[in-house]
């Protein structure tokens, strides 16, 4: 179950390889980058807890940190220019930690009666 991606079910699970919320401990879940000169800090991936906060009981210690390494790439220099990403532009994370989810019952309301 930890090896799950909810995000992508029809892959194969998650490798174990992949990065664990208990090997990356405080700062060092954060990456730095230079966009013109100045050092920017950017949080790599997000767990599924951190994606759906709402969802009870999904944290546990072997939880995975998913897409790590889109958040590396997309911080690049090199990408960010080829994407033609103005250096004011803060870097780039999966989902942002400032806007406050919040579970929306009546948004899937009509999709219950397809499934």
């Amino acid at each position: 179950m930890a090896r799950l991606n909810w995000y992508d079910l029809y892959r194969a699970p998650i490798p174990e390889t992949a990065l664990l919320v208990s090997d990356v401990q405080g700062d060092a879940r954060y990456k730095t980058t230079t966009i013109n000169g100045e050092e920017r800090k950017y949080k790599r991936g997000y767990t599924q807890s951190e994606y759906t906060p709402w969802v009870s009981g999904m944290k546990h210690d072997k939880e995975v940190i998913l897409g790590d390494y889109i958040s590396d790439y997309m911080n690049r220099a090199d990408v960010r220019e080829a994407m033609h990403i103005p250096d004011y532009v803060p870097t780039w994370q999966m989902c942002s930690d400032t806007i406050d989810y919040h579970l929306q019952d009546e948004g899937s309301v009509c999709i219950y009666d397809v499934l």
